[in-house]
Formats: structure tokens, sequence, C-alpha cells
């Protein structure tokens, strides 16, 4: 699989973490969307079904989508990113008597993805995929984000960079918000239960 390079595609990855972390509360549509001036409904589908992990409980090494965005399919292209933690990734902890343990966690078994756009030169995507699509697309002229819609997962926002007017504010705790998170991190996604093609533009009022 061919990725985009230069420091574009690095500023992409960047950016989705970011994506990633502001995105780990679950708010509700209206916190949401609130910090968005403009924003797209949009329904990305698999290309081959479902998204399976194998026996062993990891995500595929690549997958594709098709993502409507602005009234166009575009074909997205991703593989696991293998970069985003050295393999010899090592976690330090103590006993309470004081021991240190160190282990070495399957730190590539992750859901965070990087690609680019089918015949979108310089195109750049990352993202993560389980518990549906959250990250960033840069594209030649714009850059987009991409999140579940909180009280529709099937269904995502989609939105302009340029559209962000202020970090979303925080709601719930940590704690809850990751005990969400590793509970879709195991979810499938079923493109039978959505109807594709679903696409729609929603533009605040002043």
């Amino acid at each position: 699989m061919k990725m985009g390079g230069g420091g574009e595609a690095g500023l992409v990855e960047l950016c989705g973490i970011l994506l990633l972390l502001s995105g780990a509360c679950h708010c509700g549509d209206s916190q949401q969307t609130e910090h968005l001036s403009s924003y797209q409904l949009t329904v990305p589908r698999p290309i081959g079904g479902r998204l399976r992990r194998d026996a062993e409980g990891r995500p595929p090494s690549q997958v594709s989508f098709i993502i409507p965005v602005d009234g166009d399919d575009l074909l997205v292209h991703l593989e696991r990113n293998e970069l985003l933690l050295p393999a010899d990734f090592t976690v330090f902890t103590y006993r309470p008597d004081g021991t240190l343990l160190t282990s070495r966690p399957p730190v590539q078994d992750h859901c965070h993805y990087r690609g680019f756009v089918q015949d979108v030169e310089g195109s750049a995507v990352a993202m993560s995929v389980c518990g549906g699509l959250r990250g960033v697309l840069h594209l030649t002229n714009d850059s987009y984000g991409i999140e579940p819609l909180d009280s529709a997962p099937e269904q995502h926002l989609l939105y302009r960079l340029q559209d962000v007017t202020s970090q979303p504010r925080e709601c719930g705790t940590p704690h809850h918000a990751h005990e969400h998170e590793n509970a879709t991190e195991h979810a499938q996604y079923d493109p039978e239960q959505i109807h594709p093609r679903r696409h729609s533009r929603v533009r605040r009022r002043n």
C-alpha cells in the first residue's frame, strides 16, 4: 500500500492524535457540535463488509472506507500505524512494597491507522477505526475532522478544521471516558445496519 508522505502527513498524524484525545468524553450531540460553526452528517462504509479481528483479537492490518464528503465518495485506504509506538514499548509499574515490575503489552494491536485518499495527490489520513472513525483527512485544499455522532454512532460528524471555533467543553470523568473507550475498542462495525450515501450539511445561524 502506497502511503502519503512528507511533513503534511506528519502534521495530519499529530492532528489526528489531538482529535482522538479531545473526543475522549461523550457529551451528547449538542455539546459535541457546539464548537463547530458548520458540519456535515455522513455515513462511512467499510469496503468488504464489517471490520473483523483475527483469531488472536487483532484488528486487520489494512482497511479501506468510502467516506462521502461534500457530495463526493472518497475512497480512503488505511494501514495500521506501526510507528505509533515502538515494538519494544515497556510499561513500568510498582508493587505496594516498592518492587519494580516491567511488562511489554501488545502495543501493535491498536486501532490507529494512517493512509491516503485514492486519486487525491498529496492527501494524508490519520484515524482510529474502532467504534467508528475518529481522526483527520488532509485533502488538496481542505482538511477535515471526523468522529462518530454520540446519539447514532453509525452516523459521523464531518467538519472542516477551519470550522472548529473553540475546544469542546469537558464533561463526565476521565475514568468513565476510558471505560467507554475500552468497551468500543471491541465493537464491530456493521455496514448492513446503515443506509448508504446518507449525507447532509448543517450550518449554524449567527
